[in-house]
């Protein structure tokens, strides 16, 4: 499904994949990467807390991850919110799922460079929302309602990015990863992914 996206990432940018626990660690011990992709629910389960436990000291050192892809297409809620609460410290939790119309929340804190691209003010996708997270760090918020009368719904963000320590974690529950999703995801990267 995203084969088209990882050859244009691996085109555009020096990618390193890693499919173990023990790859993984030695990758972050010996180097300190643009970004991290956590691309599915594999993280969560507590085999790979050593991976998670790195992953979240390069975060609080300045890194950037980010969360989506298949993550939210194959993560169940318990294990959503336990991830988000109890690993991450967040108070985030697992909304609904929907196709709708999003728009972006312009006041949002985000690392300076996710702006240096321009992003889409507007967009449509099939979202794994997520709950309570502060509207300051709410991205891509849902629109709900007829035209003549939409309203947005700030108690959930189908992307939302926030800062622990001093990097940045970033949701994306773009099921599809229409192009909007992809433009945020490029930023995010550094990469301009089409």
């Amino acid at each position: 499904m995203y084969a088209g996206l990882i050859k244009t990432l691996c085109d555009g940018s020096r990618v390193q994949r890693v499919k173990t626990p023990k790859t993984a660690i030695r990758y972050l011990n010996r180097n300190t990467p643009h970004a991290v992709v956590i691309t599915d629910e594999g993280i969560t389960a507590s085999k790979h807390h050593r991976v998670l436990d790195k992953v979240l000291t390069y975060v609080r050192g300045g890194g950037t991850l980010v969360i989506g892809l298949h993550f939210a297409m194959l993560i169940t809620p318990g294990v959503f919110n336990n991830f988000f609460v109890l690993d991450l410290g967040l108070p985030w939790t697992v909304g609904m799922q929907t196709r709708t119309n999003f728009v972006i929340n312009t006041s949002v804190l985000v690392p300076e460079a996710v702006f240096q691209v321009p992003l889409p003010t507007t967009c449509n996708m099939n979202a794994l929302l997520v709950k309570n997270v502060p509207s300051k760090d709410q991205i891509f918020v849902p629109v709900f309602g007829p035209p003549e009368k939409t309203e947005i719904d700030w108690d959930q963000a189908g992307v939302a990015a926030t800062r622990i320590g001093v990097g940045y974690v970033a949701y994306i529950g773009d099921i599809n990863l229409e192009w909007e999703s992809r433009q945020f995801l490029g930023a995010l990267l550094g990469v301009e992914l089409l």
